[in-house]
């Protein structure tokens, strides 16, 4: 996002809200990338999602919130017909998010309104399909 400006005030200058937390956590960027596989029964793929560190307005403790990058895998099998078994594996390297000032003692010291707070995970499962 190159600029988000809007008035505070009627009548008031306009401010650039995109790239800090002035009003609500607003990253210049975030973008996701995949990378996908097929081979055969076989498929994969690796994401990666990243989201652009912002001005930190909220708490005098912290000028600035680092970025974060995140990347998950999924593997999967399609070796019998109509049937496709998977796994993913999310957050990849348990990567936590970055610290935030302006969220102390809510859940965890992280904007969870931009980022998901788990950590890695696993999820297995299967489609089937009629």
């Amino acid at each position: 996002m190159l600029e988000y400006r809007r008035q505070n005030t009627a009548g008031g200058p306009l401010v650039d809200y995109a790239g800090s937390n002035l009003s609500f956590t607003l990253p210049r960027s975030k973008s996701a990338t995949t990378l996908d596989w097929d081979y055969s029964d076989f498929s994969a793929a690796l994401t990666w999602y990243h989201t652009s560190g912002y001005a930190q307005t909220r708490s005098t403790a912290q000028s600035r919130v680092d970025g974060y990058d995140q990347f998950d895998l999924y593997l999967a099998w399609k070796g019998i017909e109509k049937l496709t078994l998977y796994a993913k594996l999310q957050n990849l390297l348990d990567e936590d998010p970055p610290y935030d000032a302006s969220f102390p003692g809510i859940r965890a010291p992280y904007d969870f309104s931009q980022y998901d707070l788990r950590g890695r995970y696993v999820s297995v499962g299967f489609d089937y399909r009629f």
